[in-house]
């Protein structure tokens, strides 16, 4: 019997992402359930679905998916 590859599963949320169009470096603004949000550069999507965003002053946030209410993407 032939072991049969499997394919490698991606992030549902970096799936999503994709057909938003959103790339590394895309600006994009995150709200979150509460009263905040965080404006900067997207990074990426790691394992657990959190964000990574890199802001104006270089720092990077980790935004829980759970967290996240709605992501704003401007139009190219």
């Amino acid at each position: 019997m032939k072991a049969e590859r499997k394919e490698e599963k991606l992030n549902p949320f970096r799936e999503f992402l994709d057909t938003l169009g959103v790339e590394r470096g895309t600006p994009i603004e995150v709200q979150l359930k509460g009263r905040y949000s965080f404006k900067g550069k997207f990074l990426d999507v790691d394992l657990f679905g959190n964000i990574v965003l890199e802001r104006e002053d270089g720092s990077r946030v980790l935004v829980r998916f759970q967290a996240v209410k709605f992501i704003t993407v401007p139009k190219t």
